[in-house]
């Protein structure tokens, strides 16, 4: 690891971007048990669906699944997902969850950073695992069967990269392989509107910060997030 700080510390001074992409935040607005939400949204470049559900009241289960494919002359991409089990409440007009999950995935992504006269990019591949802790709350028009949600929720992703291969591009001798351990945090606001009984617009929007030990500084880049939704069992 301090062998290619070395040689990447030499010329980045900062970096807009980052090795890991932002996985979906589960804010799933269940007020009791038996009840099943379903979401496919997109991002820019991102695709993703989720599932949750509550087997017993105040207790969800969740899964989902993203990928990021993009091509820029060569194909890259990123695929990940993730398993959480959570816990859920209401008071008055507020909902609020705590979720904690297991994720993994494999990556082929570059990345690019910049110091005052050029830019440069990093050359990633590998695969990671990592582990989740969520918490959001929301206000709501009726907690006991919203038919919308707003409100903020806060991830932490604690990730163990295995590199394959980590290089940088105009120095293709420099290339790297090992175990990382990196952080993201990520705040992010979410609304859901029900347009009929059953489905819901989302929308998410909010900020990858991470701390990846190839980078000398934290990374901060915006996502979005647009999602439609089915929920059974109200």
């Amino acid at each position: 690891m301090e062998k290619y700080l070395g040689v990447l510390s030499l010329f980045f001074l900062f970096s807009c971007a980052s090795l890991h992409t932002p996985s979906p935040h589960f804010v799933p607005c269940f007020t009791k048990k038996n009840q099943l939400e379903g979401e496919v949204a997109a991002g820019v470049k991102s695709a993703n669906v989720t599932v949750a559900y509550s087997p017993l009241k105040h207790l969800t289960l969740m899964g989902n699944v993203q990928g990021l494919p993009y091509r820029n002359n060569t194909a890259q991409f990123q695929r990940n997902c993730e398993l959480a089990i959570g816990t859920y409440g209401s008071r008055k007009r507020i909902l609020y969850g705590l979720n904690v999950g297991y994720g993994m995935g494999a990556y082929n992504w570059d990345y690019n950073q910049f110091n005052d006269s050029a830019s440069y990019s990093l050359r990633t591949k590998g695969n990671f695992q990592k582990l989740m802790l969520q918490i959001f709350i929301a206000l709501t028009d009726d907690s006991s069967d919203p038919t919308w949600m707003a409100g903020i929720s806060l991830k932490e992703n604690f990730y163990w990269d295995q590199y394959t291969s980590l290089s940088d591009t105009r120095k293709q001798s420099a290339d790297f392989a090992g175990l990382e351990k990196n952080t993201a945090f990520e705040p992010c606001l979410f609304v859901k509107n029900f347009f009929s009984k059953k489905f819901y617009l989302s929308v998410q929007a909010g900020m990858n910060i991470s701390y990846d030990h190839s980078m000398f500084w934290p990374t901060q880049y915006l996502f979005t997030r647009l999602g439609l939704g089915l929920k059974l069992g109200s």
